[in-house]
């Protein structure tokens, strides 16, 4: 079983975007809360490489695999069946 999708008509009134409401599942969710390091800490750390590398990550977690079970939590199910 998957959580429904809604069909929502886009502010131009012709594009239409698909969302899921992901409310429960993220209310069932563990936040894993880790303190964010102090930026001079980081600049101090940059001293002492020897490279530095700069990457595009804004489409990186598509390659990402899922567990088993976050793909059934996750699952939503459309007309056209039930996607994972």
């Amino acid at each position: 079983m998957g959580i429904p999708i809604v069909v929502i008509i886009k502010k131009n009134g012709v594009d239409i975007r698909l969302c899921i409401d992901y409310r429960v599942v993220n209310s069932l969710t563990r936040l894993m809360v880790y303190p964010m390091p102090l930026i001079n800490d980081l600049l101090d750390d940059l001293d002492k490489v020897l490279w530095y590398c700069s990457l595009d990550m804004a489409s990186g977690f598509w390659v990402v695999p899922m567990t088993d079970r976050a793909r059934a939590i996750s699952a939503f199910t459309t007309p056209f069946g039930l996607f994972e």
